[in-house]
């Protein structure tokens, strides 16, 4: 919980007034039980780093940013489910308040992950405003709605949410609060609805409350995918279970898939570490 790496680092993480440059303030990325990414977006010229201690103060390491405006520090060698603080520096400055993360646990961990599961959140009454108020304090990995998520992305997949008419089924981002800094939304609309419009995006199929469960799982495999090992898309490779739906036809897309045909690491976007930073 944020609590609790704010209690270790003694401070909330906030910009400070040196920080004026800065126009996103830093979050993580990629956490795994010995790394971690930190990114940031800043105007500044000068040379940004990122001091990282322990929560006794002690340095672990001083990482130089990479990259114009989006800025990259990659922290490696860290100690599995730890709690590390981090404060952006400009030429000596400081730019940030310190604040924590935890590393990802090791495999054999007993550590439960937390899901967070709700509907419509509603047009500002108050009880939305309420639950609004818990979701900002929960670090929750994963959420699961019944409403269809309206698409705000880009690249490659705002091409399918163009063709669904401007709706997605799940996405993933990240989220500064979540254990691993990133959460995957999905929805269990496309599966349950029957509605017209929705069944003719899943060119006329309809399925049972048992094959829904069975889609919408696979569905959250996909984006848990984006989450846990950061693949992306392996367009053109029906088998693969990264491959996308263009439509909403998950009974014609499962059929497809191949565990056999497309194995992890049998596509560069089938590779753990393909995808380089959530940028929703």
């Amino acid at each position: 919980p944020l609590a609790d790496l704010q209690v270790a680092c003694g401070e909330s993480g906030a910009m400070l007034q040196a920080a004026a440059h800065v126009r996103r303030a830093p979050y993580l990325q990629q956490v795994t039980p010995s790394s971690a990414m930190v990114g940031w977006v800043s105007l500044a010229t000068g040379s940004e780093t990122l001091e990282v201690t322990r929560p006794d103060g002690s340095v672990v390491a001083t990482v130089a940013a990479t990259g114009t405006r989006q800025r990259w520090a990659q922290l490696r060698e860290l100690e599995a489910d730890t709690i590390y603080c981090y404060r952006v520096m400009l030429d000596g400055t400081t730019l940030s308040e310190r604040i924590g993360f935890r590393t990802a646990p090791g495999p054999d961990t007993t550590r439960p992950i937390r899901v967070l599961a709700f509907g419509d959140s509603g047009g500002g009454g108050s009880d939305q405003l309420a639950l609004a108020r818990q979701m900002h304090g929960v670090p929750f990995e994963l959420v699961l709605t019944n409403q269809l998520i309206a698409s705000v992305e880009y690249g490659w997949p705002a091409v399918h949410a163009a063709v669904r008419g401007g709706y997605t089924n799940g996405l993933t981002t990240y989220n500064r609060r979540s254990r691993f800094g990133t959460m995957s939304v999905w929805s269990t609309y496309a599966f349950s609805g029957n509605d017209e419009s929705l069944v003719q995006t899943r060119a006329g199929e309809r399925y049972t409350a048992e094959e829904a469960a069975r889609l919408a799982g696979m569905s959250g495999a996909h984006e848990l995918g984006h989450q846990l090992l950061h693949l992306t898309h392996p367009y053109a490779r029906p088998a693969c279970l990264m491959s996308p739906v263009p439509m909403f036809s998950y009974r014609a897309w499962s059929r497809q898939l191949s565990a056999r045909d497309c194995p992890l690491g049998s596509d560069p976007a089938m590779t753990p570490g393909a995808y380089r930073g959530f940028s929703y």
